[in-house]
This record gives C-alpha cells, sequence and structure tokens, in this order.
C-alpha cells in the first residue's frame, strides 16, 4: 500500500515542472535551475532536525539499555 510519502515522491515531477513552467516567463531556461535550487535547500529543514536528534540519541538509548 502506498503512503503519503510514496506519493509525494510520485509527485514532485509534475509539481516542480509545473513550477519551472510559471517562472519561465521571468527567467526563461533559467527556470528550471532554479526550481531545482528551490528543491535542493528543501532539504535543510530536515537536516537539520536529524541532527538535532542525534545530538541526544545516545543519552536516549543509554536510558533504555
Amino acid at each position: 500500500m502506498a503512503t503519503a510519502a510514496d506519493r509525494w515522491i510520485g509527485l514532485q515531477p509534475l509539481f516542480f515542472g509545473i513550477l519551472s513552467d510559471l517562472l519561465q516567463p521571468t527567467y526563461g531556461d533559467e527556470s528550471v535551475r532554479c526550481v531545482l535550487y528551490g528543491a535542493t535547500s528543501l532539504g535543510i529543514v530536515p537536516a537539520f532536525f536529524f541532527w538535532r536528534c542525534s545530538l541526544r540519541l545516545n543519552d536516549e538509548l543509554d536510558k533504555k539499555g
């Protein structure tokens, strides 16, 4: 059964393509680059939270084990 994350991964190219088409009048051929830079920067937020969780993970595991 497909989860919400699986569906989002499948729809990302569609959304990025639509966004690129919307930015085309302003940025021309560079619209794809702008959308891909934006998509890449979306990974910064989860990376920050994974890093924050990793700081406490060993303490949590020591308490339970």
